[in-house]
């Protein structure tokens, strides 16, 4: 299955996250924020990241920039509370993949992941 990194600045939303997806069989690496997600991307094989958008050290819309200049098809999933985020977020496909807005399903979330797993098989 894939591997997923989930940054989020609070530790009950990344364990949240990985609980709705680790049953799915996907191997997840939580980052507290989106330096430590940058610089997992650099150590190790991704094929998703699922990132907050308001962290410390790098949000999550710097650390979609800094991906996608690494790996240009690299899915990249942004989390917001505002909507009005989210849909200037989905409109700036460039670096944004899809966005989701909190709180969210799991089937939700379960749906965009499915959704943009193809993306990172299509790159490989």
């Amino acid at each position: 299955m894939a591997r997923i990194i989930i940054a989020a600045k609070d530790t009950p939303v990344r364990k949240a996250i990985r609980a709705m997806l680790i049953g799915q069989g996907h191997t997840i690496r939580l980052a507290e924020h989106g330096g430590e997600a940058f610089s997992a991307l650099n150590s190790e094989d991704t094929d998703l990241v699922i990132s907050d958008t308001h962290m410390p050290v790098m949000d999550g819309v710097a650390l979609s920039l800094a991906a996608k200049d690494q790996r240009e098809n690299l899915p990249v999933l942004l989390m917001t509370e505002d909507p009005e985020l989210a849909n200037t977020l989905s409109a700036l496909k460039v670096f944004v993949d899809g966005v989701i807005t909190k709180p969210f399903s799991v089937q939700a979330l379960r749906r965009e992941v499915t959704r943009l797993l193809p993306i990172a098989s299509e790159a490989a």
